[in-house]
């Protein structure tokens, strides 16, 4: 298994701040799924209109974003991004619910099945450092220890949002 952040409710604000990291340290956020074996940039890891119930969103390096493998799915047409042999960071499950009622559980994902090029190996450490100091767990009373939340995260409940849980589709 390798490196993983999971339990991570963050909010609009919050997506902003990982976005300026991500710039800072000239990191490339881009979608999973591609018409083309290659990666087609976004500027942001935050989901897209068009994203629906599942969205995956990768972050690599600009340095070490040629070593990005990808795999075709041929029976649909396209191809996605082969996570065991990349030096990837998977971003999956950012998004709130259609009415903005539940926010789900982000998880960081880092495969340990290659050797990743040191400089991605440093990036992903630092990274998930920053991202463990910026949302420390417990910050939310009753919820599961394990939950990072940002502030924000914590108004929204508050105000009356709810968390669903990761392992299932209850809500906290």
């Amino acid at each position: 298994m390798g490196k993983q952040i999971d339990s991570l409710f963050i909010g609009q604000r919050d997506v902003i701040e990982i976005d300026k990291y991500l710039q800072r340290s000239s990191a490339i956020a881009f979608k999973n799924y591609t018409f083309y074996p290659k990666i087609e940039r976004s500027a942001t890891i935050h989901p897209s209109i068009a994203d629906t119930n599942f969205t995956v969103t990768y972050i690599s390096l600009k340095k070490t974003a040629n070593f990005v493998k990808f795999r075709q799915i041929k029976h649909f047409g396209y191809f996605t991004v082969d996570v065991p042999h990349s030096p990837v960071i998977e971003v999956s499950n950012l998004m709130f619910d259609r009415d903005h009622q539940i926010l789900n559980p982000m998880r960081l994902y880092v495969s340990a099945s290659i050797q990743q090029p040191q400089e991605f190996a440093d990036f992903v450490d630092h990274f998930f450092g920053w991202v463990r100091r910026k949302f420390p767990t417990g910050m939310l009373a009753g919820a599961p220890k394990r939950f990072r939340v940002s502030p924000d995260v914590v108004k929204f409940v508050i105000a009356g949002g709810k968390l669903r849980r990761q392992d299932s589709k209850s809500e906290h």
